[in-house]
Parts: structure tokens; C-alpha cells; sequence
């Protein structure tokens, strides 16, 4: 039997095991490798058709600020580490990512310098949604309500800023449930558990001002 080179039966190896992996495990893994050199055909493919949309529109305009707001973060790497839950048409996939840690580029941006060994990046995991749709598995980030929450969002501030509290405090009330996502995975809404802090704080301050 003629043996393949070492380089040709590694690939082999690799490309088995991939073939191997649950259909969402690829696509999430698909979506991520997208993400990570912003490959937007690629992520927009393997996005679910609720989410589609709003990516095109973004892509074209260029509206790079409003897909580093509605996306997650992009990573450096990743690593998916298992499927945490399945449910009929729904996978949560756990993945460890590694991020890029803000705070010392933020720091240089306002010449400030920190130490040398101030780690750049930073280590964290979390669930992707990935859903069936016609029989094709896509990762799902529910952006229009990612987006509708963002928006909702600006306006409290904004009538926090100008001491319109009462308002805020309704608007805060009408915000919308947190996206259907891999990151819904608890009880707790922390963009409306934020502003109601920011309103509180608000309140506390006018009154004794």
C-alpha cells in the first residue's frame, strides 16, 4: 500500500474530524472564523435569516460602528469547547474566546501608559445560539431586537441626561426582552438593570442638588 506524505495524511486526519462534528458545532465554528477577519459574505451565510437583513444593510452602508455594537465582541482566537444544550432546532454551543482587553489601548488613546506586562487580551466563555432553519443550522443573534434595544437605550440616556426621569422610567419599563441569543441564558437583563442604576442615581443626585 503506497503510504501518503505526512502533511497529506494530517490533513486528512484534521478534515475527518471536522467532517465528524455536529452541523451546528460547523456552523458556529464557520460564523466565528468570519467574524474573527470579517469575512461578511461568510458570517452573513452562516447567520440566521432573522438576522440577515440588518447584516447586509450594515455591510453595505458600512456601518462598522453598528456591527461592533450588535455583534459580540470579535475574538483573537477561539476554542468551542462542547454543545451545553440541545432543544428541538435549538444548540447552545460553549466556546472559549480570547478578546482583545480594551483598557490599554483605551489608556494610550488618552496618553496614559500602563505597565509593560498589562495583559492585551483577556480570556472568556460563552454560549452561540445556533438554530435550525430548513434543515440548514445557522447562528442566531436576534440583532433586530439587539437593535431596537440599543436605540431604546439611547433615548433613556439621553432623558436621564436632562433629568426627564418619569420618562426614562417608562421607557425603561417598555424596553424589550433581551435578544433570543447563546448569551439569554440567565434571568437577569443587564441593559435595563444599567439604566435603572443610571436613573437612580440620577434621582438621588437632583434631589439633593
Amino acid at each position: 500500500m503506497r503510504k501518503q506524505p505526512l502533511g497529506v495524511a494530517l490533513f486528512l486526519v484534521a478534515l475527518g474530524a471536522f467532517a465528524c462534528k455536529p452541523a451546528p458545532v460547523q456552523t458556529v465554528e464557520h460564523w466565528l472564523a468570519a467574524h474573527v477577519v470579517e469575512d461578511w459574505p461568510k458570517l452573513i451565510q452562516n447567520s440566521s435569516q432573522i438576522d440577515q437583513p440588518l447584516l447586509k444593510r450594515w455591510v453595505q452602508k458600512s456601518q462598522t460602528s453598528s456591527l461592533s455594537e450588535a455583534l459580540p465582541p470579535k475574538p483573537k482566537e477561539y476554542e468551542i469547547i462542547e454543545i451545553s444544550k440541545k432543544e428541538k432546532g435549538r444548540r447552545l454551543v460553549y466556546v472559549k474566546l480570547v478578546l482583545k482587553n480594551p483598557l490599554p489601548y483605551a489608556s494610550e488613546k488618552v496618553g496614559h501608559k500602563l505597565p509593560e506586562n498589562f495583559p492585551r487580551t483577556r480570556n472568556v466563555r460563552r454560549n452561540y445560539l445556533a438554530v435550525e432553519e430548513g434543515g440548514v443550522w445557522r447562528v442566531k443573534n436576534d440583532l433586530p431586537r439587539v437593535e431596537e434595544r440599543i436605540k431604546g437605550a439611547l433615548k433613556i440616556d439621553l432623558l436621564i441626561d436632562g433629568g426627564k426621569l418619569s420618562q426614562a422610567r417608562a421607557l425603561i419599563d417598555s424596553l424589550p426582552e433581551p435578544p433570543d441569543d447563546g448569551r439569554a441564558v440567565t434571568d437577569k437583563d443587564h441593559l435595563k438593570l444599567g439604566l435603572e442604576k443610571r436613573l437612580s442615581v440620577k434621582a438621588k443626585t437632583s434631589t439633593t442638588s
